[in-house]
């Protein structure tokens, strides 16, 4: 949900839709994109990683990270979403989590993130 929240900060000036998202994420080069991540789930048309993005998106709605939509395929980050991304940036910079277990996390995502 890190990366989620990190890119809907990234692109603060719209709403953007998933394809965005997940565009931005992808020129970015936030996810080490495994070959398991980039496998089909038989009942998706989709990459596994595309997948579990909106997956994230629904737990981030649950959590009140994201608002509810509002207009169809619109991801907008709530209130609270910055403030759990300014907490996580802080545990990641001060070491309080350990970056080598979130092995999806690309290096480049990792230095947008200020880890040490």
């Amino acid at each position: 949900m890190i990366v989620l929240l990190a890119t809907l900060e990234d692109l603060n000036d719209r709403i953007p839709s998933k394809r965005e998202v997940e565009s931005h994420i992808e020129k970015c080069g936030y996810l080490n994109l495994t070959p398991e991540l980039l496998e089909f789930y038989e009942s998706k048309q989709e990459p596994a990683w595309k997948t579990e993005l909106a997956q994230a998106r629904r737990d981030a709605i649950d959590e009140g990270w994201l608002k509810k939509l509002i207009y169809r395929d619109a991801w907008e980050i709530s209130e609270e979403g910055p403030n759990v991304l300014a907490r996580a940036t802080e545990r990641l910079q001060t070491g309080k989590w350990n970056v080598n277990r979130l092995q999806y996390w690309s290096l480049a995502f990792r230095q947008r993130m200020g880890c040490p």
